[in-house]
């Protein structure tokens, strides 16, 4: 991580803290890698707090009152799809995290 070499402990898992920002994550000589877990907290996130976002979930639906193109990502990182539309009604989600992501801005949400 960042150039340095971390050992995994006897559940083979390394932890580290890093820093808000950008990070690089290189594998080393060992033959397999495979899982990465990410772990955040809301205040590093670099994601808008739905309140202060132009494009906002409502609790019920994504509201996009300059009806820019948005599309929507599930917490795995899968399109869900994209709409212009000024509201669309998302109650049919299922409860979790998604991502809505438009030009310049990104908003988290939680359902």
């Amino acid at each position: 991580m960042d150039g340095t070499a971390y050992t995994a402990n006897a559940s083979n898992e390394i932890t580290v803290e890093l820093a808000a920002g950008a990070h690089e994550i290189t594998k080393g000589e060992t033959a397999n890698l495979f899982y990465i877990n990410l772990y955040g907290q809301e205040e590093t996130t670099g994601i808008d707090n739905t309140s202060d976002a132009l494009i906002r979930w409502n609790g019920q639906s994504i509201i996009n009152p300059e009806g820019k193109f948005f599309r929507l990502y599930n917490v795995a990182g899968q399109s869900l799809g994209g709409s212009r539309r000024t509201e669309v009604d998302m109650t049919y989600l299922p409860a979790g995290t998604y991502i809505i992501a438009t030009e310049g801005q990104v908003v988290r949400f939680v359902k």
